[in-house]
């Protein structure tokens, strides 16, 4: 099921960065480029993390990305089992 998630443009940028590195500064500093050091955008990119919107989104994005690539859990370690034969 799709849920619309609405939030800021900017916080659409920091969650889309993010599902991309899996890195909460990197992601940070392309949605908020004025921010002036690795550490402030460390500090704020987790506490965005924590953001009920944000995670909703990440959430469901990550849910499409394994859903379309159709890849779970269970198929990856029977892949595994398979090639280690």
């Amino acid at each position: 099921m799709v849920t619309v998630v609405v939030m800021k443009a900017t916080h659409q940028i920091f969650a889309d960065e993010w599902i991309k590195y899996r890195n909460a500064t990197k992601a940070y500093l392309a949605a908020f480029p004025d921010c002036k050091t690795d550490r402030a955008a460390g500090t704020n990119g987790h506490k965005l993390l924590k953001n009920a919107k944000i995670d909703a989104y990440i959430s469901e994005k990550l849910a499409e990305l394994s859903d379309s690539a159709g890849l779970t859990v269970r198929r990856v370690l029977e892949e595994e089992a398979r090639l280690s034969l």
